[in-house]
């Protein structure tokens, strides 16, 4: 009803009734009325007088004879498929104390009825927007994957902008396998994208401009939707008061094309809150206004608001899943949410007495980025949550693991890119599928959900109780490859794993005639198995350990609840040969080439000159095949059998040492690398500001490094003959130069070989740096004329041989 009135012969219609549209989804069914009524009796429809408030406002004032329920009768009965049908019942404005209910009728008289009990105001000129599925029948409660009527990605954690972790690029993969993964059942196949925060690094527009353009490169925003909840990484400070204008930058730089399916404009300009519709799906999105640990804290109005939207969407359609995004945990939830680390906030608890409500909620959150491989990462109670890993990089809790390069990031973290393919069937069946980008996998089977009821039946399959209850311990065994003592071989143990889902991480304790010598917590590879199936052997360096005493090791694993299984082992070393020193790599630089002789070590020469330099030594001039690095311009290399962290520790336990020949002509201000493979942990030789050459390794006991620094600085005009030696077998780190020793000093023992993939590379000229390229520490000038790798121990009579045959290989 839309009423006028003036005093000139130009009119302005406006409205006098309020709205409900009710967008309807079947499989056939035929409606032919729609009735809905005021539960308290409130008058909404029938005969009224229109008069003219303020502005002239009309203002309907019903009749008597009014009535409490509104009647919408089809001419012809509407057929229902998958796509919805809209009707609009026009009502007078009024507030309906009691709620309301909708009767649908179909063609043969059957009739669905949907209530809402607590109290909702109709507005003027105000649309109330509902959804229902009309289910005349029983519906199936197994997915159906020929009947998919949406597709969604799940993603979270992209960091564009954190250029260490490759993150450009693997966004960009997350999103090409995605496409190709929802067609593959899904006719029409992705329908939106949703991102659980933090789109980019720094809260800079440089990095969402970036992040606009990968997403692009894959979908168009009007054609596939990405619905984003803001991160703590997405906006200045974390989570502050000022979260809702920083956010209003990201929305600016990405257009208005990112946001054609919010419906509710306001709430998202004033709280940061949002409600899309995809594909008749309702997505909510929820941001933080406080990061402080342990709980992040939301603005009372953003909780109310999805209190209200959460209400009135499940009021009208009961039995169907609504997806809230929100970039923490929900506390003690998922795994990984009842993380404590630091200062800033890894969960919400400000949420829960909303969700509980709402046994229809599903949630999705990141911020953790934990691995999906665990089961844990999906889990039901009052409602269901899901965490979303991380496209970017791995973390992992605060287990005190070994290999970590913090408390909860491991080393191998960037080897990793995960997320979340949501698909949602005819009936409102949900199927979930985990996907290991990094490897270009399926992780595990698909979680299914069944359509959600009142009866919350729907939340006993992923319930933490159930699974428990049905959980099977593991089972461990351990063998003892028992190898040299001493100052040689370091000891293996192989640990051999079952579970009925995934050993989570083990114990280890060395004990030595009874007492113990050291305690090891280690994870598994089970992130790094999209299938559980190929989950190997975990095979441990036990160090190097003495002949003819008794030892035993006692190894218990961990499932993901914590269910465990012990098993221990004993066993003497018996064997006291020596480790012999063994040529491992011998570089060459001639016909303007890199190359092992020994083909242990894969080079590749990121811009270094490789040609016949003049050079010399002891005031002796030669010229001779080398290599000259400057800034920007160097060599990376690569252990060709050293393929594991493990190998490489196993490698350093016998001992190593390397030799350079080198003239570093502009030392500068800054450490410039010789020969260098550090990267929290590893191992190089590099000279310092001051000119003074010295030798870097990695200490895992210490968590730090160990260095010697020689005691005199080489020549900037002439060659320098360093050799370094690691002696485990000593506990110490040796430097030679020019045949004679300059000097060594203690180290504890194990070797760590450093973080990520840099474990078994090294730069020449330079110093590696994450994603195997050089620019640590580069060198302005550097000639280096020989690098040779030996495994086990040099001692005096051989340094100096060694020094006499690289004067010799100049002539």
């Amino acid at each position: 009803v839309m009423t006028a009135v003036s005093s000139t012969d130009k009119l302005a219609f406006k409205n006098a009734s309020a709205y409900f549209r009710l967008a309807l989804k079947g499989n056939g069914e035929k409606v032919s009325r729609i009735t809905l009524t005021a539960n308290s009796g409130e008058k909404i429809s029938g005969k009224a007088i229109i008069s003219f408030g303020e502005n002239d406002i009309p203002v309907a004032t019903l009749a008597s004879d009014a009535q409490s329920k509104v009647v919408l009768e089809c001419p012809e009965p509407v057929v229902l498929g998958s796509e919805a049908v809209d009707f609009v019942l026009a009502l007078a404005p009024a507030t309906l104390e009691g709620g309301f209910s909708i009767n649908i009728e179909d063609a043969s008289g059957s009739c669905m009825t949907r209530s809402i009990t607590t109290k909702v105001t109709f507005d003027r000129n105000m649309v109330t927007p509902a959804e229902l599925k009309y289910n005349s029948g029983t519906r199936s409660e197994a997915f159906d994957e020929n009947a998919i009527v949406a597709s969604f990605g799940i993603i979270s954690d992209m960091h564009i902008g954190n250029s260490g972790k490759n993150s450009d690029v693997k966004l960009l993969r997350a999103l090409q396998q995605l496409k190709v993964r929802a067609a593959i059942h899904d006719k029409d196949g992705i329908d939106a994208i949703l991102v659980s925060g933090d789109l980019i690094q720094s809260a800079n527009t440089s990095e969402v401009r970036s992040f606009k353009n990968i997403y692009e490169q894959v979908f168009k925003p009007q054609n596939v939707p990405m619905v984003y909840t803001v991160g703590n990484h997405d906006v200045r400070g974390h989570w502050t008061s000022s979260m809702v204008s920083d956010a209003a930058k990201i929305r600016s730089t990405l257009g208005d094309a990112y946001f054609a399916t919010d419906l509710d404009v306001e709430a998202m300009n004033s709280l940061e809150c949002r409600h899309c519709v995809l594909k008749g799906v309702h997505v909510l999105c929820i941001t933080p206004v406080s990061g402080v640990a342990p709980s992040a804290g939301y603005n009372p109005q953003a909780v109310a608001w999805l209190d209200n939207q959460l209400k009135t969407i499940i009021a009208a359609d009961p039995e169907s899943y609504v997806i809230v995004l929100t970039h923490p945990m929900i506390y003690n939830t998922v795994y990984g949410s009842d993380l404590t680390v630091g200062s800033l906030s890894w969960y919400t608890s400000a949420l829960t007495s909303t969700l509980e409500k709402y046994p229809q909620v599903v949630t999705f959150s990141g911020h953790l980025h934990f691995p999906l491989n665990d089961p844990r990462s999906v889990m039901q109670g009052d409602f269901t949550s899901f965490g979303t890993a991380s496209v970017s990089y791995m973390a992992i809790e605060n287990g005190g693991y070994e290999d970590m390069i913090s408390a909860t990031v491991t080393s191998d973290n960037a080897s990793y890119s995960q997320g979340l393919l949501y698909q949602k069937d005819k009936n409102g069946n949900v199927r979930v599928t985990r996907m290991d980008f990094f490897r270009e996998s399926v992780i595990g089977e698909a979680i299914e959900l069944r359509y959600p009821d009142a009866s919350r039946a729907h939340l006993k399959k992923y319930s933490r109780l159930t699974r428990m209850a049905a959980n099977r311990a593991p089972e461990v065994s351990v063998e003892v490859a028992e190898g040299l003592g001493a100052s040689n071989d370091p000891v293996t143990a192989t640990i051999s794993l079952n579970d009925d889902e995934m050993v989570h991480h083990i114990e280890v304790t060395l004990k030595q005639n009874g007492a113990k010598v050291w305690t090891k917590k280690y994870l598994t590879d089970f992130y790094k198995c999209p299938n559980p199936a190929d989950m190997g052997d975990k095979q441990i360096s036990l160090g190097r350990l003495a002949a003819g005493k008794q030892y035993e090791i006692t190894v218990k694993a961990y499932d993901s609840w914590d269910a465990t299984a012990t098993v221990s082992k004993q066993f003497t070393v018996t064997s006291t040969q020596d480790h012999p020193l063994t040529s491992y790599a011998d570089l060459n630089f001639a016909d303007g080439k890199i190359v092992d002789r020994l083909g242990k070590v894969i080079i590749t020469n990121k811009g270094a000159s490789i040609a016949k330099t003049n050079v010399s030594h002891k005031g002796v001039s030669y010229t001779t095949d080398a290599l000259t690095a400057s800034t920007g311009k160097y060599a990376v290399c690569e252990f060709k059998e050293i393929k594991t962290r493990d190998a490489m520790e196993s490698f350093a336990a016998g001992g190593f040492c390397v030799e350079t020949f080198y003239v570093d002509k502009s030392p500068g201000s800054s450490v410039h690398g010789i020969v260098c493979g550090t990267q929290q942990g590893g191992w190089g030789l590099a000279v310092r500001a001051t000119g003074k050459p010295y030798f870097i390794v990695g200490d895992a006991a210490s968590n730090t490094y160990r260095f010697y620094d020689a005691n005199v600085a080489s020549s900037t005009k002439e060659l320098t003959h360093l050799i370094a030696v690691y002696n485990p077998g000593a506990s110490n780190i040796s430097l030679y130069i020019n045949g004679v020793l300059n000097g060594s000093t203690s180290i504890s023992t194990p070797f760590y070989p450093g973080s990520g993939d840099t474990f078994n590379r090294f730069c020449l000229g330079d110093d590696i740096k994450p994603g195997n390229v050089g620019g640590d520490f580069p060198a302005k000038n550097m000639v280096i004329t020989a690098v040779k790798i030996y495994s086990g121990v040099m001692d005096a009579d051989t340094a100096a041989k060694k020094y006499n045959e690289a004067i010799e290989s100049l002539k």
